[in-house]
């Protein structure tokens, strides 16, 4: 096991989780080749494995060396959620997982010396505000498109929250 520092990054301080199953995974290496970003490596850790032989409770502990499939914890190598590693994986071994409890705006706004700000519209994190994503221009009185559409069309000229005269 690792030894971890005061600022190092955590799986729970970024955005998207690697959910890897030792017991369906054979090691083919497909998801570490397959991701682009750099998020998954492939690893061997040391483990330990308590067992008792015989009759009588005769606890004894063995070492041994596992290779696994871990995620990199790093701002510049983070999983962004694509799922090529899921879609390569022939045995459905991996997917990443949306991670809600994230960090990632905090800690990546730390590392690149900016403050943490409060308030603002920038906070507004998983919600957005519906006035900012509607887009409206022409908005045409007809469903069948190879009609004439310039008879048929009308501009808004209020922007949304005004009342026309």
């Amino acid at each position: 096991m690792e030894a971890i520092t005061i600022n190092d990054t955590t799986p729970n301080d970024l955005p998207w989780k690697i959910h890897y199953d030792t017991n369906r995974c054979t090691m083919c290496g497909s998801c570490v080749s397959a991701c682009t970003f750099g998020a998954i490596e492939a690893k061997i850790e040391r483990r330990r494995m308590v067992f008792s032989e015989g009759d009588m409770p005769d606890p004894r502990s063995r070492f041994s060396a596992i290779p696994v499939i871990r995620q990199v914890h790093s701002l510049k190598n983070y999983c962004r959620g694509c799922g090529i590693c899921e879609k390569v994986c022939p045995n459905d071994a991996i997917k990443p997982v949306r991670n809600i409890d994230t960090r990632h705006s905090i800690v990546s706004r730390c590392a690149s010396g900016d403050s943490i700000k409060r308030g603002g519209r920038k906070n507004l994190i998983g919600s957005t505000r519906t006035l900012d994503q509607l887009r409206v221009g022409r908005i045409s009185q007809m469903t069948d498109p190879s009609l004439d559409a310039q008879r048929h069309t009308f501009d808004m000229l209020a922007p949304f929250g005004r009342i026309l005269p």
